[in-house]
């Protein structure tokens, strides 16, 4: 079974070469005794937790040769590799795939992989970190301000902002032939503290499909679109179309301070989610943010806004200018960094 992640990683190469040894793939014995950091054989060293789970954990880390700071996603061999957790190893299989296949792309707002290392008991993804939060955290701040008779969703020129750097990384991963599949405001990460650039990460559930239709029930339920929540993967449905939903609802979050769908239970949730029975717009959403959410919740997949069309929309692209200039300058100020 561990053939499939070496064939993976390109025969146990690193992308990229590790920090180590360029060109090659690091080796350590990782989880030693006597608190030894397991990723220090890698050539980084452990700063900080940012999530642990059942079969995988996040930290952040620095690299010991240059000091940037990089996220490491650690999956568990003992654990994928486990009698009856096929689907595991071919989940993790699948997002090292998608990574590869995007890393020289080098897309500004993707959390691109920077190298995968392999140990005996682990594979480790070396990723662009975001400093900055989630967008999640923004709109969970943002609503702990709100009240009974007023939701607040995030400043206009700023949806727009992030519309925009959304659009343009589905864009690309759909050009290369790649469905997110759980594109939400928790996989919308902010490059730093100043909250200009964000990055889409977190490809657990993406796939190259090119355009072949899918069938694996996958994503998050208020984000869900019909042909996944009213089928539960009965029939084969089109992988972008799906992340164009969630692009919509997660667009209107942002403008309203709530979510578009709502239900007191998964099958409320689910029917409102067939009948593109979204909340109320309120003036916080302007006309032509509307247009747009709306061409995202067509019921038809094949009439539904596509990353491009969101790219080019006439609200979305206001922010063209603006966002441009805070990426140039973000550019320039990491190039003083590391100087």
């Amino acid at each position: 079974r561990q053939g499939s992640v070496r064939e993976s990683l390109g025969g146990r190469q690193s992308m990229g070469g590790s920090a180590t040894r360029p060109g090659g793939l690091a080796r350590a014995n990782s989880g030693r005794a006597g608190g030894t950091d397991p990723l220090g054989m890698h050539g980084y060293q452990t700063l900080s937790p940012i999530a642990n789970g059942a079969f995988s954990q996040i930290v952040r880390a620095r690299h010991l040769s240059t000091s940037t700071e990089v996220a490491v996603k650690t999956f568990k061999k003992d654990k994928y590799f486990a009698q009856g957790n096929e689907h595991l190893a071919k989940a993790m299989k699948n997002e090292i795939d998608v990574l590869r296949r995007l890393r020289p792309l080098a897309h500004a707002n993707i959390a691109n992989v920077l190298a995968v290392v392999e140990d005996t008991t682990n594979v480790r993804a070396m990723l662009e970190y975001c400093g900055g939060g989630s967008l999640r955290r923004l709109l969970d701040k943002k609503r702990a301000g709100s009240n009974m008779a007023r939701s607040f969703g995030v400043e206009e020129h700023m949806c727009n902002a992030i519309a925009l750097q959304m659009a343009a990384a589905l864009t690309c991963i759909h050009e290369a032939g790649i469905a997110h599949r759980d594109v939400k405001p928790d996989n919308v990460l902010f490059t730093d503290t100043t909250q200009a650039v964000v990055k889409l990460c977190d490809f657990g559930f993406a796939i190259a499909c090119g355009t072949r239709k899918v069938r694996t029930v996958c994503g998050t339920p208020q984000y869900m679109s019909p042909e996944i929540a009213g089928k539960g993967g009965s029939e084969p449905y089109d992988g972008f179309g799906v992340d164009l939903w969630a692009y919509g609802a997660v667009v209107f979050e942002m403008l309203e301070g709530k979510p578009a769908f709502r239900g007191s239970s998964m099958e409320q949730l689910n029917i409102r989610i067939i009948r593109a029975s979204h909340e109320s717009f309120t003036a916080q959403t302007p006309p032509m943010a509307r247009q747009l959410i709306k061409a995202c919740f067509r019921l038809d997949p094949e009439k539904r806004q596509t990353a491009a069309g969101a790219l080019a929309d006439a609200w979305v692209s206001q922010a063209a200018d603006e966002v441009e200039a805070k990426a140039a300058a973000a550019a320039a100020q990491a190039e003083e960094t590391a100087r």
